[in-house]
Protein backbone atom coordinates (compact mmCIF):
# COMPACT_ATOMS: atom_id res chain seq x y z
CA UNK A 1 0.00 0.00 0.00
CA UNK A 2 1.16 3.64 -0.94
CA UNK A 3 2.10 5.75 1.94
CA UNK A 4 0.48 8.82 1.55
CA UNK A 5 3.09 11.84 2.75
CA UNK A 6 1.84 15.02 4.49
CA UNK A 7 3.43 16.80 1.26
CA UNK A 8 1.38 15.29 -0.77
CA UNK A 9 -1.97 15.71 0.99
CA UNK A 10 -1.57 19.48 2.55
CA UNK A 11 -3.18 21.98 0.12
CA UNK A 12 -1.72 25.10 -0.03
CA UNK A 13 -2.11 28.31 2.64
CA UNK A 14 -5.43 30.04 2.19
CA UNK A 15 -4.10 33.16 4.06
CA UNK A 16 -2.98 36.17 1.83
CA UNK A 17 0.78 36.49 1.78
CA UNK A 18 1.50 40.11 3.79
CA UNK A 19 3.12 41.32 0.61
CA UNK A 20 -0.34 41.77 -1.18
CA UNK A 21 -1.67 45.22 0.28
CA UNK A 22 -5.15 44.72 -0.93
CA UNK A 23 -5.64 41.00 -0.42
CA UNK A 24 -4.54 41.46 3.23
CA UNK A 25 -6.63 44.55 4.03
CA UNK A 26 -9.84 42.47 2.60
CA UNK A 27 -9.32 39.30 4.21
CA UNK A 28 -8.94 41.72 7.78
CA UNK A 29 -12.08 43.27 6.65
CA UNK A 30 -13.81 40.13 6.48
CA UNK A 31 -12.85 38.84 9.53
CA UNK A 32 -14.06 41.80 11.51
CA UNK A 33 -17.74 41.51 9.24
CA UNK A 34 -17.53 37.67 10.75
CA UNK A 35 -17.20 38.72 14.46
CA UNK A 36 -20.01 41.52 13.23
CA UNK A 37 -22.55 38.44 11.69
CA UNK A 38 -21.65 36.54 14.98
CA UNK A 39 -22.90 39.97 17.12
CA UNK A 40 -26.30 39.57 15.21
CA UNK A 41 -27.29 36.63 15.43
CA UNK A 42 -26.05 36.44 19.30
CA UNK A 43 -28.28 39.68 19.77
CA UNK A 44 -31.42 38.26 17.89
CA UNK A 45 -31.06 35.00 20.42
CA UNK A 46 -30.82 37.55 23.22
CA UNK A 47 -33.81 39.10 22.03
CA UNK A 48 -35.80 36.26 21.56
CA UNK A 49 -34.96 34.52 25.13
CA UNK A 50 -35.97 38.24 26.66
CA UNK A 51 -39.03 37.73 25.18
CA UNK A 52 -39.60 34.91 26.91
CA UNK A 53 -38.50 35.55 29.88
CA UNK A 54 -35.83 33.08 30.04
CA UNK A 55 -33.06 34.86 32.21
CA UNK A 56 -30.79 32.14 31.69
CA UNK A 57 -30.70 32.06 27.92
CA UNK A 58 -30.27 35.89 27.85
CA UNK A 59 -27.31 36.08 29.71
CA UNK A 60 -25.89 33.16 27.70
CA UNK A 61 -26.38 35.18 24.80
CA UNK A 62 -25.37 38.88 25.87
CA UNK A 63 -22.10 37.20 27.04
CA UNK A 64 -21.34 35.48 23.71
CA UNK A 65 -22.31 38.70 22.31
CA UNK A 66 -20.21 40.90 24.09
CA UNK A 67 -17.35 37.50 23.31
CA UNK A 68 -17.25 38.54 19.82
CA UNK A 69 -17.50 42.46 19.98
CA UNK A 70 -14.51 42.16 21.65
CA UNK A 71 -13.05 39.84 19.24
CA UNK A 72 -14.78 42.49 16.46
CA UNK A 73 -12.59 45.20 17.89
CA UNK A 74 -9.28 43.45 17.91
CA UNK A 75 -9.98 42.11 14.17
CA UNK A 76 -10.38 46.36 13.33
CA UNK A 77 -7.37 47.04 15.77
CA UNK A 78 -4.98 44.77 13.32
CA UNK A 79 -6.66 46.71 10.40
CA UNK A 80 -4.78 49.92 11.18
CA UNK A 81 -1.71 47.87 12.23
CA UNK A 82 -1.46 46.13 8.60
CA UNK A 83 -2.04 49.91 7.43
CA UNK A 84 0.79 51.70 8.56
CA UNK A 85 2.82 48.84 7.99
CA UNK A 86 2.12 48.81 4.48
CA UNK A 87 3.48 52.33 4.54
CA UNK A 88 6.48 52.44 7.31
CA UNK A 89 8.97 54.18 6.18
CA UNK A 90 6.93 56.50 3.68
CA UNK A 91 6.50 59.83 4.98
CA UNK A 92 3.68 60.19 1.93
CA UNK A 93 2.07 57.18 3.18
CA UNK A 94 2.28 57.55 6.44
CA UNK A 95 0.64 60.73 6.35
CA UNK A 96 -2.11 59.46 4.44
CA UNK A 97 -2.99 56.52 7.30
CA UNK A 98 -2.32 58.98 9.81
CA UNK A 99 -5.62 61.03 7.89
CA UNK A 100 -7.94 58.16 7.35
CA UNK A 101 -7.75 56.70 10.90
CA UNK A 102 -8.23 60.30 12.56
CA UNK A 103 -11.88 60.43 11.10
CA UNK A 104 -14.22 60.15 14.47
CA UNK A 105 -15.11 56.90 13.49
CA UNK A 106 -11.96 55.27 14.12
CA UNK A 107 -10.92 57.42 16.89
CA UNK A 108 -14.07 55.77 18.68
CA UNK A 109 -13.16 52.65 17.99
CA UNK A 110 -9.44 52.92 18.72
CA UNK A 111 -10.51 54.26 22.35
CA UNK A 112 -12.74 51.32 22.59
CA UNK A 113 -10.58 48.59 22.13
CA UNK A 114 -7.29 50.27 24.12
CA UNK A 115 -10.05 51.01 26.55
CA UNK A 116 -11.28 47.56 26.63
CA UNK A 117 -7.49 46.52 26.49
CA UNK A 118 -5.31 48.34 28.54
CA UNK A 119 -7.52 50.27 31.17
CA UNK A 120 -10.98 48.55 31.95
CA UNK A 121 -13.48 46.48 30.36
CA UNK A 122 -16.39 48.29 28.72
CA UNK A 123 -19.60 48.30 30.52
CA UNK A 124 -22.62 47.19 28.78
CA UNK A 125 -26.21 48.01 29.06
CA UNK A 126 -29.71 47.56 26.93
CA UNK A 127 -31.77 50.31 24.98
CA UNK A 128 -35.43 49.97 25.02
CA UNK A 129 -37.62 51.15 22.06
CA UNK A 130 -40.53 52.89 23.81
CA UNK A 131 -44.03 54.52 23.03
CA UNK A 132 -45.30 57.20 25.72
CA UNK A 133 -48.56 56.40 26.72
CA UNK A 134 -49.70 59.90 27.59
CA UNK A 135 -51.41 61.90 25.94
CA UNK A 136 -50.71 65.58 27.39
CA UNK A 137 -46.94 66.83 27.74
CA UNK A 138 -46.12 67.19 31.55
CA UNK A 139 -43.85 70.22 30.31
CA UNK A 140 -45.42 73.28 31.76
CA UNK A 141 -48.03 71.29 34.05
CA UNK A 142 -45.27 70.66 37.03
CA UNK A 143 -42.80 72.73 38.40
CA UNK A 144 -39.89 72.01 37.26
CA UNK A 145 -38.08 70.53 40.50
CA UNK A 146 -40.56 67.82 40.56
CA UNK A 147 -39.07 64.67 39.39
CA UNK A 148 -41.48 62.36 37.54
CA UNK A 149 -41.48 58.91 37.52
CA UNK A 150 -42.30 58.41 33.51
CA UNK A 151 -41.84 54.55 33.64
CA UNK A 152 -45.61 53.54 34.46
CA UNK A 153 -46.14 55.44 30.90
CA UNK A 154 -43.74 54.26 28.70
CA UNK A 155 -44.31 50.84 26.63
CA UNK A 156 -42.10 48.54 25.35
CA UNK A 157 -42.43 48.21 21.50
CA UNK A 158 -39.82 45.77 20.93
CA UNK A 159 -37.00 43.91 22.81
CA UNK A 160 -34.45 45.95 23.75
CA UNK A 161 -30.93 46.22 22.00
CA UNK A 162 -27.40 46.00 23.63
CA UNK A 163 -25.39 49.31 24.08
CA UNK A 164 -22.78 50.52 25.88
CA UNK A 165 -23.35 51.92 29.09
CA UNK A 166 -22.84 55.44 28.76
CA UNK A 167 -23.09 56.31 32.18
CA UNK A 168 -20.30 54.45 32.83
CA UNK A 169 -18.44 55.53 29.62
CA UNK A 170 -18.66 59.28 31.22
CA UNK A 171 -17.91 58.62 34.62
CA UNK A 172 -14.41 57.40 33.52
CA UNK A 173 -13.57 61.24 33.17
CA UNK A 174 -10.80 60.11 30.16
CA UNK A 175 -10.88 62.71 27.38
CA UNK A 176 -10.88 59.93 25.11
CA UNK A 177 -13.51 58.07 26.69
CA UNK A 178 -15.89 61.17 26.82
CA UNK A 179 -15.36 62.23 22.74
CA UNK A 180 -16.61 58.55 22.27
CA UNK A 181 -19.42 59.54 24.27
CA UNK A 182 -20.51 62.46 22.15
CA UNK A 183 -19.85 60.32 18.72
CA UNK A 184 -22.46 58.15 20.26
CA UNK A 185 -25.03 60.74 21.43
CA UNK A 186 -24.77 62.55 18.13
CA UNK A 187 -26.95 59.88 16.60
CA UNK A 188 -29.64 58.12 18.20
CA UNK A 189 -28.51 54.85 16.11
CA UNK A 190 -25.51 54.25 17.78
CA UNK A 191 -27.39 53.58 21.21
CA UNK A 192 -27.07 50.16 19.35
CA UNK A 193 -23.89 48.54 19.58
CA UNK A 194 -24.78 46.60 16.39
CA UNK A 195 -25.34 49.42 14.86
CA UNK A 196 -22.11 51.54 15.90
CA UNK A 197 -20.22 48.19 14.70
CA UNK A 198 -21.81 48.48 10.92
CA UNK A 199 -20.89 51.92 10.54
CA UNK A 200 -17.48 51.54 11.68
CA UNK A 201 -17.41 48.49 9.09
CA UNK A 202 -18.76 50.62 6.62
CA UNK A 203 -15.01 53.34 7.35
CA UNK A 204 -13.27 50.30 7.35
CA UNK A 205 -14.41 49.41 3.62
CA UNK A 206 -14.00 53.10 2.24
CA UNK A 207 -10.73 53.07 4.16
CA UNK A 208 -9.36 50.04 2.20
CA UNK A 209 -10.62 51.17 -0.88
CA UNK A 210 -9.12 54.76 -0.70
CA UNK A 211 -5.72 52.83 0.35
CA UNK A 212 -5.94 50.95 -2.42
CA UNK A 213 -6.28 54.30 -4.19
CA UNK A 214 -2.87 55.55 -2.88
CA UNK A 215 -0.83 52.43 -3.55
CA UNK A 216 -1.92 52.65 -7.00
CA UNK A 217 -1.14 55.71 -7.75
CA UNK A 218 1.53 56.38 -5.60
CA UNK A 219 -0.62 59.97 -4.31
CA UNK A 220 -2.81 60.51 -1.76
CA UNK A 221 -6.88 59.91 -3.21
CA UNK A 222 -8.62 63.50 -2.63
CA UNK A 223 -12.30 63.52 -1.50
CA UNK A 224 -12.03 61.63 1.49
CA UNK A 225 -13.77 62.98 4.30
CA UNK A 226 -12.16 64.08 7.69
CA UNK A 227 -14.21 65.30 10.57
Amino acid sequence: MKKRMLQDVMGPSNLPPLSKGAEVLEFQIEQTAYFLDKMRAHESQFQQCFARDDRKGANKQRKRYVFNFAAFLSASRVFVYMLRGMVEGSSDGEAFVEKLTRTRPFRAFMVMRDANTHRVPLHYSLTYKVRAGLDVPLQGVMPARIEVNMLPFLEVTEPPGISLDLNRVKAAKSAHLIELASFIVDDERRNSLTYLCSEFLDEMRAGAVRAQAFFGSGTTPTGESEI
